[in-house]
């Protein structure tokens, strides 16, 4: 199938923010559905431009895809990027583009999956999330006296890989370190902030349905898949869990999963 893709659509012209568009050429238009896919990155780096493997990938499989960048942490802390993504979808809903706009759905990976599910708990939205971090409270209530280490640092401090390999080197150090930069440590409630940027406190019945994946060893621990599952669960909201046998991080395990992503997104998309 043949892919259309428009890059850098302004979707935020205040905040200078862009989206690129990747659209399937032929098929029934109006059975077409739409996926808002949020790139991670820790919320300090990460850009629309790395994805276009996985949205053409979607697009390939009958999808409009639309793939934001948001504000990442050296422009605006939480919760910034949040709103950012709420903008994006909202703009896609009410945008002219040639798909049926009763259905759109979100995929994201590492923080990008956190803020996907937010999508899913805010617009009730089939979302499928690979590698989120949902409980950043408890994360930093457990870990918060943990030294932060940004990656220069624990390049230095190990002689390992630390990367798309898996967990290898300081994970706690690092995992603090681009939560508190995204967070504005001399906000007087900080720990209220911590709570209200965890997707975990947001599950409702009126949360969309979810597929979640993560690795059982990686950067972020499964029981965040675990106990979102629950959650979502207990509010009666449908939720298909996968974890697989790995120890890498979010998109490194892609073609692991893929193919679950697609099935979920068949189940609750498709016309």
């Amino acid at each position: 199938m043949s892919i259309t893709t428009t890059k850098d659509v302004i979707f935020d012209s205040e905040n200078g923010l862009s989206l690129d568009i990747y659209e399937p050429d032929g098929g029934e238009v109006s059975k077409r559905a739409a996926i808002i896919l949020v790139h991670g990155g820790g919320w300090f780096g990460g850009d629309k431009s790395a994805d276009a493997d996985i949205a053409t990938w979607f697009a390939e499989n009958g999808y409009l895809v639309a793939v934001p960048n948001y504000r990442l942490n050296d422009v605006a802390k939480f919760p910034a990027a949040y709103n950012d993504v709420f903008s994006a979808y909202e703009w896609l809903q009410a945008s002219d583009l040639a798909f049926d706009h009763e259905r759109i759905g979100a995929y994201g990976y590492s923080v990008g999956g956190t803020m996907a599910v937010e999508l899913a708990n805010k617009f009730g939205i089939p979302t499928a999330s690979v590698s989120g971090i949902f409980n950043i409270d408890g994360w930093m209530h457990a870990h918060g006296k943990t030294k932060p280490m940004a990656p220069p640092e624990i390049k230095a401090a190990t002689p390992e890989r630390f990367g798309d390999a898996g967990p290898i080197g300081p994970v706690n150090e690092f995992f603090v370190w681009f939560v508190t930069s995204f967070f504005d440590q001399d906000d007087p409630h900080l720990t209220d902030r911590y709570k209200e940027g965890s997707p975990l406190h947001h599950v409702s019945v009126k949360s969309g349905p979810m597929f979640l994946a993560n690795a059982l060893n990686e950067l972020v621990p499964a029981k965040e898949a675990l106990d979102f599952s629950a959650a979502l669960v207990q509010a009666g909201v449908p939720v298909t869990t996968r974890f697989v046998d790995e120890n890498h991080h979010a998109k490194a395990y892609w073609r692991e999963v893929q193919d679950d992503v697609l099935a979920f997104f068949a189940r609750y998309l498709k016309a």
